[in-house]
């Protein structure tokens, strides 16, 4: 039975090196507002002094729905990102959402161009985005896909 009210739960998915994605006046801080639509999102921002981070990180892997994967060539190279993260999503067939931050060799990467993503053919935030504009209307666009998916998973039966 769909569950209009069920909370998504959305892994940010990142290298340490693009962590400026998180910031208030970048993306999560555009995306922010889903969460009055019942739309959660997760970063390692939020472990605690003392946890274990790997083991929450894999918790947080089995509990998404949605990985927001902020893909540049940082990531790429990142051996936890491909080997523990992504891995885990696919396990888990989270639902992948890339977003192509920079140059990079994504094309490499079976599980990346095989899906689409955003912003779309040989554009990256970075080259084709520079006016705040232009990257503005871009997490319009995505901040719109992310809540489409989120009511498509929402009118899907739970998979447990």
């Amino acid at each position: 039975m769909a569950d209009a009210h069920r909370i998504i739960k959305v892994f940010i998915s990142y290298s340490h090196q693009d962590a400026q994605y998180l910031d208030k006046k970048s993306l999560l801080g555009y995306l922010e507002g889903l969460e009055d639509e019942q739309i959660a999102f997760w970063t390692d921002r939020q472990i605690q002094t003392g946890e274990l981070w790997d083991d929450v990180i894999k918790t947080q892997i089995q509990d998404a729905h949605i990985a927001l994967v902020l893909v540049s060539q940082s990531f790429l190279d990142s051996k936890y990102c491909k080997d523990v993260e992504i891995q885990g999503f696919l396990a888990n067939k989270s639902y992948l959402f890339p977003i192509i931050l920079s140059p990079c060799e994504w094309q490499r990467h079976e599980w990346l161009h095989s899906r689409q993503f955003l912003p779309g053919g040989d554009e990256t935030i970075e080259e084709h985005y520079t006016d705040l504009g232009q990257r503005k209307r871009l997490f319009l666009k995505i901040r719109q896909q992310l809540r489409e998916r989120a009511e498509q998973l929402r009118q899907a039966p739970p998979s447990n």
